[in-house]
């Protein structure tokens, strides 16, 4: 019987980190780590370490970035990004919401 209740413990286990990963980013920042909801789900990008990220990696990374200021989370944006970068992101965030 322990074996049983193990494996199923187990299978309760992979499938929240299934669907935590289909439906979070987690950003490992400067300052520590977030959850931050994703825009689109998907497997792919469940774990993404922002540090040194640069305005070429950001325009890589645009899901990312709407994602950060979509979840309000823009000051991981700071400094990394081209002015009114952010901005931008979230007018076209609400002009998809429309």
């Amino acid at each position: 019987m322990r074996r049983m209740s193990s494996f199923l413990m187990g299978i309760v286990v992979g499938g929240a980190f299934v669907f935590a990963s289909l439906k979070f980013h987690l950003i490992r920042a400067e300052d520590g780590f977030y959850l931050v909801p994703k825009v689109n789900s998907e497997f792919r990008h469940a774990y993404v370490d922002i540090r040194g990220f640069g305005g070429a990696q950001w325009s890589e990374h645009r899901w990312l970035a709407a994602a950060l200021v979509r979840s309000n989370k823009q000051h991981l944006l700071q400094g990394a990004v081209p002015a009114g970068f952010a901005e931008g992101v979230r007018n076209a965030i609400d002009s998809l919401a429309d």
